[in-house]
């Protein structure tokens, strides 16, 4: 358990969309309003918020001292290091109650493993005849993610607890299952052109819904679901990359409070996590072999958020002084190129 007061803890950007406009920091994106809080692990380098139930997130950061991985699980009040036993690296993905999955590279010939932890047990998730797996999403029973195969192609899964069913999107050459919810996963899929769209796909009638792409989008990531609400981003015609919000019939941009795009990967209810970032690479995990020598950030600018959706009370305005303090930290930060998505 890392000290929930000590480091740099959990910094609360508490604020207002109509506020932030008037500052004239925004650019040409608005804040949504609601609570914006940066999940901020202590003693982390860099960090992304992956899952989000019942208040409860998960993710992973790498360290301040070697930047190596650790998964995490943030309560709204104290850390846990989530790092399963003989992993070199950790990487935590989805939650559903006590339920954690994500994966691990081990310490041995650096294989990518799936896992799900309970809290107590530490269960290995490795489809068979897999080059490494990495499991992504949890709904009951049911566990989603991708897995690379002996040619290096990846596939998405779905896992019961006792069958293993690949999910491959007709006429995709990569699949990647990212999340649960229900009857429905959803992920994203690379075409022939090797570009990138969303898609839902039914469990019970295995049947699949697509392209899921943001109009005008020149390529689509869908990240979570609930219900019938998908998260994600996408990225623009000329390059930039942006959140959305899909209710099953109309997108949303997602805006946050940083020059960098708000990548959402999970939501549930009022709860959406994810990350700033100027590329966001979501589940663009590198499976089969680690390579021993990667030892270098993957990004100059990554903090993960946890945004709540209800408007604070007037009395939390007060605290928009100092998350406007801390915002102009945010922004004086530069990225330097983020991996995900298509060369």
């Amino acid at each position: 358990m890392a000290d929930g007061t000590g480091g740099r803890g959990a910094r609360l950007l508490t604020v207002v969309a109509a506020m932030m406009v008037a500052g004239g920091i925004l650019g040409t994106g608005s804040a949504l309003a609601g609570s914006w809080m940066t999940v901020d692990p202590p003693n982390s380098d860099e960090a992304s918020a992956n899952g989000v139930d019942a208040g409860n997130v998960v993710g992973y950061y790498y360290d301040d001292v070697d930047y190596y991985a650790h998964g995490f699980l943030y309560d709204g009040t104290g850390w846990t290091d989530l790092d399963a036993p003989g992993a070199e690296e950790t990487y935590a993905y989805g939650i559903d109650g006590a339920n954690i999955v994500g994966y691990y590279y081990d310490d041995v010939n650096y294989d990518a493993h799936g896992f799900r932890y309970n809290g107590a047990t530490w269960t290995p998730l490795d489809k068979p005849g897999a080059e490494g797996t990495a499991a992504t999403g949890i709904d009951g029973a049911n566990i989603v993610g991708v897995y690379e195969d002996a040619s290096s192609d990846i596939h998405g899964f779905l896992y019961d607890g006792a069958l293993w069913t690949p999910l491959d999107v007709p006429g995709a050459t990569e699949t990647y299952a990212c999340g649960i919810d229900g009857d429905t996963v959803v992920g994203y899929y690379r075409d022939a052109a090797t570009y990138t769209h969303g898609f839902l796909y039914s469990i019970s009638t295995s049947t699949w819904t697509t392209p899921l792409d943001v109009p005008g989008a020149e390529e689509t990531f869908a990240c979570g679901i609930d219900g019938s609400t998908v998260v994600g981003y996408y990225y623009e015609a000329l390059g930039g990359a942006q959140g959305f919000i899909y209710d099953g019939a109309t997108y949303t941009d997602f805006n946050g409070p940083s020059m960098y795009a708000a990548a959402p990967y999970d939501l549930d209810g009022d709860d959406i996590v994810g990350e700033f970032a100027d590329y966001p690479y979501a589940y663009d995990p590198p499976l089969g072999k680690k390579k021993v020598a990667k030892k270098k950030k993957k990004s100059a600018y990554g903090d993960a958020f946890h945004y709540n959706s209800v408007i604070p009370e007037p009395a939390a305005i007060f605290g928009v002084g100092v998350g406007l303090s801390a915002l102009a930290g945010l922004l004086s930060r530069r990225g330097s190129g983020r991996g995900g998505r298509r060369e």
